[in-house]
């Protein structure tokens, strides 16, 4: 359910932004030529890492705890907030943007 809320709020929060829930399995599925620019998932697999240059993994060892890739930069975010995803949202469509130029 924490999928669908994230998603839900994503949606809400950037609504220019095509927002796509996937479950786990659906990433080695054809996605219909889908090419995400930030993955959100729990766990930061092969497949992550190689569908997209950034990805939030989150984990929930005491608090929700994020681990993020942004074009190759790797950093934590303690205690993660939605609007602290939103912010890797904007900061992965730039990063984008910068690349198609």
């Amino acid at each position: 359910m924490y999928g669908e809320v994230l998603a839900y709020a994503l949606a809400k929060n950037r609504p220019s932004a095509e927002v796509v829930r996937v479950d786990p399995e659906g990433l080695a599925g054809d996605l219909g030529g889908f090419v995400p620019r930030l993955v959100v998932c729990n766990e930061a697999t092969d497949q992550v890492t190689t569908l997209a240059a950034s990805w939030v993994a989150l984990s929930y060892p005491k608090a929700i705890e994020a681990d993020v890739c942004l074009g190759g930069r790797l950093s934590t975010i303690e205690d993660v907030r939605v609007e602290d995803v939103l912010a890797v949202m904007d900061e992965a469509e730039r990063l984008s943007a910068e690349a198609t130029r």
